[in-house]
């Protein structure tokens, strides 16, 4: 399965450190999520922006400083989307490393967008969409990418609460988390997912939150840069927040839940909500068996 990182509120002080932790995350997501990395960002000028690399190792890579990668292998292997690459400039930043559920490919690596060129929504995910052949792709075989295009369909940067759209759309298990801007033109954050697999952790040096769906991760990037992580707060099941880009600050908190008839052992929704280690084979089968066969 994927893994994912976040991170809101960045700004001249304390962009150094943050892309340190970002690419430290993204080195150990990436021992057991080989099959891509990607990131988008917000620049100074609230615009997206973002990058892909389908060998894992090359992350980060500046190509140009190589002469012997011509433009055909570089194509293979990397791509960005946005006008312009400004990692100097990022204000927000959301990260992805790819474990393969379908084609491996530059196409099926996350971030997904709705506009390569004109990005104004760009999404990760963590999860499985089961039913996602019902639904619109237009640059991959990725279940992941039909999320960004529901996204737009239900005007969700408009009013959060149209998240609830989004995911009686859905079956199978998702953490998402969304860049995009509000109805004012304020660059957001939104965060939804059907079980508690999702936690932000203060760090101490970067005077911000940071996202992660392993603790395990965060605490070892924070040791080998020598952060200090002072507190953790998990994202709830059934879920959506909206967070201020800019500042990290909570501005929304939508349930999706519905609760179950009286009589009736099934939800009213087709998302199938389960605890537990889905980067374990066996959990993650018999998970997919039962969503199946309910």
């Amino acid at each position: 399965m994927c893994k994912i990182a976040a991170v809101a509120a960045v700004n001249d002080e304390n962009r150094d450190n943050v892309w340190a932790m970002m690419i430290c995350l993204g080195d150990i997501m990436s021992r057991t999520q080989r099959d891509g990395l990607g990131y988008a960002a917000f620049n100074k000028s609230g615009k997206i922006f973002g990058e892909r690399w389908l060998e894992n190792s090359l992350s980060f890579t500046d190509f140009s400083a190589n002469p012997r990668l011509t433009a055909a292998k570089i194509a293979k292997n990397y791509n960005f989307f946005g006008e312009k690459v400004l990692r100097k400039e990022a204000q927000a930043i959301i990260l992805h490393a790819r474990a393969a559920t379908c084609g491996r490919g530059l196409a099926n690596t996350h971030p997904f967008v709705n506009d390569e060129q004109n990005v104004t929504s760009a999404i990760i995910h963590n999860g499985i969409i089961a039913n996602h052949e019902e639904h619109i792709k237009k640059t991959s075989t990725c279940d992941s990418e039909i999320l960004v295009h529901l996204y737009e369909k239900f005007k969700i940067s408009e009013n959060l609460a149209n998240i609830r759209s989004l995911v009686n759309e859905l079956v199978g298990w998702f953490t998402v988390l969304t860049l995009s801007k509000d109805s004012t033109g304020r660059p957001i954050i939104d965060v939804y997912t059907d079980a508690p697999r999702l936690s932000s952790y203060f760090v101490k040096e970067l005077g911000t939150r940071v996202y992660s769906t392993s603790s395990y991760d965060i605490e070892e990037a924070a040791e080998i840069l020598g952060f200090e992580v002072t507190d953790r707060q998990t994202i709830r099941s059934e879920t959506a927040y909206r967070l201020d880009a800019l500042t990290g600050a909570t501005l929304e908190e939508i349930s999706f839940a519905e609760e179950k008839a009286d009589d009736s052992f099934e939800t009213a929704r087709n998302v199938y909500v389960a605890e537990g280690n889905f980067d374990d084979e066996k959990f993650r089968n018999n998970y997919l068996k039962r969503s199946t066969d309910i």
